[in-house]
């Protein structure tokens, strides 16, 4: 165990590093010049030269990557719009988005899952096509779409709850608060919503495919209860897929959901790569892609070594 973990980690140091070299070579061939969306096009000549050299582009490519690389290791790398430190920025932020997506995530597994079971167990009635229908209308709706749709009934037709913001906090943190807990529930509820269409179709479908195996009419056969069937013997085998999807959305959620946190002025870091974006902060840009890039290396590794929990047959060395 512990030599795979040492050739995973290693595995990833490369893969960002990979990372790094693709995203800095992206932003130096996007088309526009990110003085001039600093500076606006009233700026002169002069005024552009010199937020080039302050930004140091007008050095050679070569120095700027290695600026950008050292400079985000060793936390020296500053924003271009933001008067923050690149690290105190991004754990402010990031802070904001584990939160909303743990409550996604951990909402969308308890409620996904009893409903592609229930599905699975009563195949072909109208708790099947029921969840069936709004798992596909889950997946098919786009999220932002979602998020528009519940600040509208929730926050514009019933006036439940507020549209946009993260409430008060307590110990930097809104699940601490009731207030906080009234702003969560809309962006939380979008991604929820989506996350639970995929688990609760893949649930379905796993279960399905386990509960035609001989293994499970043996242990009918011996006269387990159905539950005690499905639970024990069924599910756990039907779940390895599902962790494997669950462990590939949650380092999209965690490391940012840019259309939901954008929608409902979230503040965390899937809007602030939007406001990278739309500034044309290339500093910026590239720590939060490496550090989203960090998010999925750890959430694969998460998701390896529950492989190995929930199927003891599994060795990595």
């Amino acid at each position: 165990m512990a030599g795979y973990i040492i050739r995973r980690c290693l595995q990833s140091l490369l893969v960002l590093l990979a990372v790094t070299v693709l995203i800095f070579g992206i932003l130096k061939l996007a088309p526009g010049n990110a003085a001039q969306v600093m500076a606006g096009l009233s700026a002169t000549p002069e005024d552009l030269a010199a937020i080039e050299h302050r930004m140091g582009l007008d050095r050679p490519v070569h120095v700027q990557y290695w600026k950008f690389i050292t400079g985000l290791f060793s936390g020296t790398l500053k924003p271009a719009t933001f008067p923050d430190s690149m690290i105190g920025l991004v754990g402010r932020k990031l802070l904001a988005s584990v939160e909303l997506g743990f409550v996604a995530i951990v909402a969308a597994v308890l409620l996904s899952i009893p409903a592609g079971i229930i599905a699975a167990v009563y195949r072909n009635t109208v708790w099947d096509y029921g969840i069936s229908v709004l798992s596909l209308a889950g997946i098919s709706i786009p999220v932002f779409w979602i998020a528009l749709m519940l600040m509208v009934i929730f926050g514009g037709w019933l006036k439940w709850l507020p549209i946009s913001g993260r409430g008060d906090l307590r110990y930097g943190l809104s699940i601490l608060t009731v207030d906080g807990w009234r702003h969560i529930l809309i962006p939380a509820m979008s991604l929820t919503l989506i996350q639970m269409a995929m688990n609760a179709r893949l649930t379905r479908s796993c279960l399905l495919e386990v509960l035609q195996l001989d293994y499970i009419k043996t242990a009918r056969s011996k006269g387990l209860r159905e539950i005690v069937v499905i639970l024990k013997h069924a599910f756990r085998n039907a779940l390895l897929p599902v962790v494997t999807n669950v462990g590939l959305t949650a380092g999209m959620v965690f490391a940012g959901a840019i259309l939901t946190e954008t929608v409902t002025a979230w503040p965390g870091i899937g809007r602030l790569v939007y406001q990278a974006i739309v500034q044309r902060d290339e500093p910026l840009l590239f720590g939060l892609t490496v550090i989203i890039a960090l998010f999925y290396q750890v959430t694969y590794l998460v998701v390896d070594l529950l492989y190995g929990y929930l199927n003891p047959t599994i060795v990595y060395d």
